[in-house]
């Protein structure tokens, strides 16, 4: 028996929660992303050029695969709950060489790393489902190939993980 939540439903309720952020306080009105978009793996390297060249703050959501957890509940039977693991590549923009306001922030912009914590604090726990809040997971600095990175003058982006819970299978085994 299976209850899984379609892939692309939870995709569209991480963007839907994501385009809701906003800047400091929760009175704020300004977005914390000017752009948010589903994107696969393989066109990550143009979807970066393309988006990150033109806005200031950006939000590429990328599935990755399942994860499965699994539990016997007895009589041979397996409960396996299931999460979509997600990248997000998260990316500002700073005018000044070397990019360092692009990370820490600067006199105008927020920074990747203001961004990631503002984005963990505001969906970490919320539910894209029926089956639980999103659980983040690894962050890092994305290292970005000389090539791109001559494309891409100032910038830097963050990946932050996450899991969303995706629903349950039950499988017999004998």
């Amino acid at each position: 028996m299976s209850n899984l939540v379609p892939t692309m439903r939870l995709l569209e309720s991480l963007k839907k929660a994501l385009e809701g952020l906003q800047i400091g306080d929760a009175g704020s009105e300004e977005a914390l992303f000017s752009s948010v978009a589903i994107y696969p793996n393989k066109g990550l390297a143009a979807a970066l050029r393309d988006l990150v060249l033109t806005k200031d703050r950006v939000c590429l959501i990328v599935p990755l695969g399942y994860k499965y957890t699994h539990n016997e509940t007895g009589a041979g039977t397996i409960l396996a709950k299931r999460y979509l693991e997600v990248d997000l590549l998260i990316a500002d923009r700073a005018i000044a060489k070397g990019g360092i306001e692009a990370l820490t922030g600067g006199p105008r912009n927020i920074g990747i790393m203001e961004m990631s914590d503002a984005t963990v604090d505001g969906i970490s726990g919320k539910a894209m489902s029926a089956y639980g809040g999103v659980i983040p997971s690894d962050g890092a600095q994305l290292e970005i190939a000389n090539k791109d990175a001559q494309d891409m003058p100032g910038r830097i982006a963050w990946v932050q993980s996450l899991l969303i819970p995706g629903g349950t299978v039950r499988a017999l085994v004998t």
